[in-house]
């Protein structure tokens, strides 16, 4: 049985093997979402509003809106990690 993804995700060495990770198992859609996700998440932070931040990155304000109840979930641990990007 394979591993699980936490655990593959955290035996890989260092960014160039993440990168060749990404590449093989997302598709460059999702790829793409969880680089809008990160952007998000910046705006957010940044105290722009759902529609603002929407019309910015030109995506939907449903796509801001799920974005933004996960922030406001985890919103500590994801200023953690916007630092660390």
């Amino acid at each position: 049985m394979p591993k699980s993804v936490a655990k593959l995700i955290a035996s890989l060495d260092g960014q160039p093997e993440l990168r060749q990770f990404m590449q093989v198992f997302f598709t460059d859609n999702e790829r793409d979402m969880l680089t809008e996700r990160l952007a998000i998440f910046h705006e957010l932070r940044r105290g722009g509003t759902q529609r603002d931040i929407a019309a910015k990155l030109g995506c939907s304000v449903v796509t801001v809106t799920r974005g933004a109840k996960v922030y406001r979930q985890w919103a500590k641990q994801i200023d953690r990690w916007l630092d660390l990007a």
